[in-house]
């Protein structure tokens, strides 16, 4: 069936006028959604695996489409046509569904004039089941397969190869609570994907929880670290989707006099840890990394990124007023400095 998928792709930017017209003729409705990372998957629980929030469906056509999706609806009230619009006017991801007994076949399309075909998958279906997906990319692939208990997916095991040709060999492990609602998504190595929130515990008691044992962590993890010469700065680097905890960087004052020959680019190498000589990252325990995972999972699910650093500028104030009683090396302009790895974000104290 994998096959089918690839044949599928190879043909699918040549098919690509005639797969709009075909599906688009179908349409008998469109609705508009903004926010999160779409607002459909035909994956099963697509946006807990990946930490999306789902976008919200608007009740009339929005005056401008930038970043927002639209859905096309067919007579049996099924969504065959999805645009994922760009920030440039008028140009838009489409994804097309092609409905059959027992299985959908899905092509993917880029935003550029040319609308090369990003991938297609197959999904196949039996008694209303997910069985199987099949998806063809342009240099890789992958076969899943569904098991079930009951009507309960357990398990989803991947094969196939990355875009770099490296086998991918992955199973992953769901579980439900007591009224049969997703609980969990790991895999076999304890790799937590999903965990779901106590509905009892809010965002902000999650955050303050998570900054408290963050905190409790950085303190040590620091003085631990065996840098003898002055630094200028102690850098808190985070990644969006694993917020907590940060990578810590040593900016020492050697390093700073280095970076000065690049001039004006220099700020790319002073506050960027990737060029530091001196990086640790904190190692939590268990609880404190499953208190950690699940605050990054609804930091993302809840789009709560803006708070979440915030938090973190109080962790690093917080660390700069405690600074002198450490007794490590530094100069006098130390700063405490956060920041993301994409060099998006920030902010010195």
């Amino acid at each position: 069936m994998n096959e089918q998928a690839r044949k599928l792709y190879d043909q699918a930017q040549a098919d690509y006028p005639k797969l709009k017209a075909q599906i688009e003729a179908q349409v008998v409705r469109w609705f508009w959604a903004a926010g999160g990372v779409g607002y459909f998957s035909l994956e099963p629980f697509y946006f807990e695996q990946n930490r999306f929030s789902k976008s919200k469906i608007l009740k009339d056509a929005p005056e401008d489409s930038d970043n927002k999706y639209q859905y096309g609806v067919n007579a049996n009230d099924e969504i065959i046509v999805e645009r994922s619009y760009t920030e440039f006017k008028g140009q838009c991801y489409e994804t097309f569904y092609f409905r059959k007994e027992n299985q959908i076949i899905s092509y993917r399309f880029e935003y550029s004039e040319e609308k090369e075909c990003d991938n297609v998958k197959v999904f196949i279906y039996k008694d209303g089941l997910l069985q199987y997906i099949y998806s063809a990319f342009e240099e890789h692939y992958l076969e899943e397969t569904m098991y079930y208990e009951g009507n309960k997916l357990i398990r989803r095991k991947t094969k196939g190869l990355d875009y770099y040709s490296n086998p991918i060999d992955n199973t992953l492990l769901y579980t439900y609570d007591m009224l049969g609602k997703l609980n969990s998504i790991t895999n076999e190595t304890g790799y937590v994907y999903y965990q779901k929130k106590d509905k009892k515990i809010s965002y902000k008691a999650l955050s303050e929880k998570a900054a408290e044992r963050y905190y409790a962590l950085l303190l040590p993890t620091i003085k631990a670290y065996p840098v003898k010469e002055p630094l200028y700065c102690i850098n808190l680097s985070f990644d969006y989707q694993n917020i907590l905890p940060t990578r810590i960087g040593f900016g020492t004052e050697s390093e700073r006099q280095e970076y000065q020959k690049y001039g004006k680019e220099a700020k790319h190498y002073l506050w960027n840890t990737a060029e530091y000589a001196h990086t640790i990252d904190i190692e939590p325990n268990e609880e404190d990394a499953a208190l950690f995972d699940l605050f990054n999972q609804e930091t993302e699910m809840q789009e709560k990124s803006s708070a979440a650093t915030k938090l973190l500028v109080a962790c690093a104030k917080r660390l700069k007023e405690e600074w002198a009683s450490l007794s490590i090396p530094s100069t006098d302009d130390f700063v405490v400095v956060v920041s993301d790895e994409e060099e998006s974000f920030l902010k010195k104290v």
